[in-house]
């Protein structure tokens, strides 16, 4: 048994390195798209490329970033995009002294995390790159990266309309100047879907 044991490792490596390849072959577009911009994607990069941050609040320039980013990006690279930049918004939130009040911060990031999800989503069926001949499966990878877009976006616009959401704001004004973004990210969110 054990001397087959070594002619099964053989044909699973060379399976899997034949399904990795082939990865990369098709997104090669993407994920040499996605190394190019991987530092400029980052915390760091955007804490020492930012000068007009307010109070450690990098979130506006790597919007610009990041939507510089998605207007090059197909479905592959929207995706790898999407986890770069919920890891920027994690490092941001946490470093942000913008927002005294912690729920007030809790509400502009879910905004933010609200805007990134749309981007995205606005994003990922606007390009195809790979083989024409694998379109099918760019279709079926589509409706799946859609569908968690969806049940993501979802699950913020709940919280937010939820008694803990926006209506637990104290000030007028904020909640004024918070309602009036929501609104138009749900809008742009329900637009896309």
């Amino acid at each position: 048994m054990l001397r087959y044991l070594k002619y099964i490792f053989l044909v699973f490596g060379s399976l899997a390195l034949l399904i990795i390849g082939f990865f990369i072959f098709q997104n090669k577009r993407d994920l040499k798209l996605a190394w190019d911009y991987w530092n400029v994607l980052d915390y760091e990069y955007m804490t020492q490329n930012c000068p007009e941050a307010e109070k450690q609040y990098y979130y506006p320039c790597f919007k610009k970033e990041y939507q510089e980013y998605l207007d090059q990006a197909g479905l592959t690279g929207t995706s790898i995009g999407l986890k770069l930049a919920f890891n920027f918004m994690d490092k941001d939130k946490a470093s942000s002294e913008r927002y005294e009040n912690k729920n007030i911060k809790n509400i502009v990031y879910s905004l933010n995390y609200l805007e990134i999800n749309n981007m995205a989503i606005k994003n990922s069926y606007r390009r195809f790159y790979g083989f024409k001949n694998m379109y099918g499966g760019y279709l079926s990878s589509l409706r799946e990266f859609l569908d968690g877009a969806e049940k993501f976006s979802k699950n913020m616009i709940e919280g937010l309309e939820s008694e803990e959401g926006i209506a637990s704001i104290q000030g007028e004004e904020t909640k004024r100047k918070l309602s009036k973004r929501f609104s138009a990210l749900k809008a742009a969110y329900k637009q896309e879907l």
